[in-house]
């Protein structure tokens, strides 16, 4: 009897609503109901991308493309670093191996570029739990720090500057940076596991370039994820660079063809064997570059997509570590499910066996 037609806002939800909270209808973040009646729409999960399903002394590059929609692709500054050209995995070899790059014992189907300063190749995986070939008398030997990709005789085979945690709290870290109880002390609640590091020559043995570094870029498939925001980069040892240069981010945003000057960011030097995570917010983004003026490794990155996919692969997981992310309960697995030997396998040679060489 009022004779007033319903509206959106009259807080009756009708035909063609979504919602309707009468006066409490906004805008603003955090609403529930938006003033033209339509639900907000529903923000994505963050992705947490790191590199614990990679073979330990491997390599990455375009291998994520399909399944993660994500390239990663590793430049370094001069002759030092060695960024390999990716080919085609032999038959039952897996994707990363040594074995599927070209550089490496072969690879077949070999890409038509060469691995050098301009073109940029794949970045290593970096092994934080097995940083060198210690001896089979010392105590690292014995917790089974070892990595069997690096010789034990030689001391400079390897790099535990890029161990996790540090040895102050457990772990085969070595470097001042890390201590326990400094600002960047290497002690993290969950165990690290696999980085990605920029390579110092053709070696066997994994070990990263010292100054003056490179660049590790994150590209984004726009078509799978549409344009991220990304939250958090963790990285580890960022040092020897003179003058104590601090490694750079810069982000290109979705539809630009340079980086967003406004959104270029400065991270922290942290001293040998240091652990830090730099915190952004970084929206719409399609490309991410770190450039280190030294040594230094990506342990993980974090972004949020726009597009929001049911089946969401996590942590650097392919194809079966899944999580819920349609609220169900009943399509996916949660990664907590996994067991740590599937995520950080007890050595190296478990998933990298030394007799592929």
């Amino acid at each position: 009897n009022n004779c007033k037609l319903p509206r959106c806002g009259d807080g009756i939800k009708q035909s063609g609503e979504e919602c309707d909270e009468g006066n409490n209808n906004s805008n603003s973040a955090g609403s529930t109901c938006k003033t033209n009646c339509k639900k907000p729409p529903t923000e994505c999960p963050i992705e947490v991308l790191d590199f614990n399903d990679l073979p330990s002394g491997g390599f990455i590059y375009d291998e994520w493309w399909g399944s993660k929609g994500v390239k990663i692709i590793a430049k370094q500054s001069n002759s030092a670093g060695y960024t390999p050209r990716p080919g085609q995995c032999p038959s039952g070899v897996p994707k990363g191996h040594l074995k599927c790059y070209c550089d490496y014992n072969g690879g077949t189907s070999c890409r038509n570029w060469r691995p050098d300063v301009g073109s940029g190749g794949a970045a290593r995986v970096f092994s934080t739990d097995q940083p060198k070939g210690y001896k089979s008398n010392t105590w690292q030997y014995r917790k089974g720090f070892h990595n069997s990709m690096c010789n034990p005789n030689n001391g400079s085979d390897g790099d535990d500057d890029l161990g996790s945690p540090h040895t102050s709290c457990g772990g085969p870290g070595v470097g001042s940076g890390g201590q326990k109880g400094t600002t960047y002390e290497n002690c993290p609640s969950n165990k690290i596991g696999n980085v990605l590091i920029i390579q110092e020559g053709k070696k066997t043995c994994p070990d990263d370039i010292g100054e003056p570094g490179g660049s590790i870029t994150f590209e984004f498939d726009t078509s799978m994820h549409g344009g991220v925001d990304v939250t958090l980069g963790r990285f580890i040892d960022i040092d020897d660079a003179s003058g104590r240069v601090n490694p750079t981010l810069d982000f290109w945003e979705v539809g630009k063809s340079n980086p967003t000057s406004s959104l270029h960011k400065t991270t922290q030097y942290t001293g040998g064997n240091g652990l830090y995570d730099e915190t952004f917010t970084a929206n719409n983004i399609k490309r991410v570059k770190v450039t280190f003026p030294g040594s230094g490794c990506i342990a993980e990155i974090r972004f949020r997509p726009s597009k929001c996919p049911s089946r969401r692969l996590l942590r650097g997981q392919d194809e079966d570590v899944l999580v819920d992310s349609n609220g169900t309960g009943s399509e996916e697995e949660p990664l907590e499910s996994y067991s740590d030997s599937v995520l950080y396998p007890e050595s190296a040679s478990d998933m990298f066996p030394v007799d592929a060489y």
